[in-house]
């Protein structure tokens, strides 16, 4: 999705990195997760390491979409969003 320099050459960024890292974050305004909802979130973050072409539930969008949009700044959230849910993208 996004190219930029590290230290040790090129990050790649991905919108699997960018769903595992708003997984897996603890967030503002959330305040504390039950561990069963940090647990759930576990789960989902391996799944999407785990399994090229996932196909995801609805509630599994709605929340990545909810959690991108929290962590990351417009650029991110439109890409990331674009491909999670192509019809939101639509004007």
């Amino acid at each position: 999705m996004l190219d930029e320099q590290g230290s040790d050459g090129p990050v790649v960024a991905t919108v699997a990195k960018a769903c595992v890292t708003a997984l897996t974050a603890t967030l503002p305004g959330e305040g504390q997760l039950s561990g069963e909802e940090k647990f759930k979130r576990f789960l989902l973050a391996q799944r999407i390491v785990g399994t090229p072409d996932l196909d995801l539930a609805a509630e599994d969008i709605v929340l990545l979409k909810r959690l991108i949009g929290t962590a990351y700044p417009p650029l991110v959230v439109g890409r990331v969003w674009e491909v999670l849910d192509p019809a939101s993208a639509k004007a």
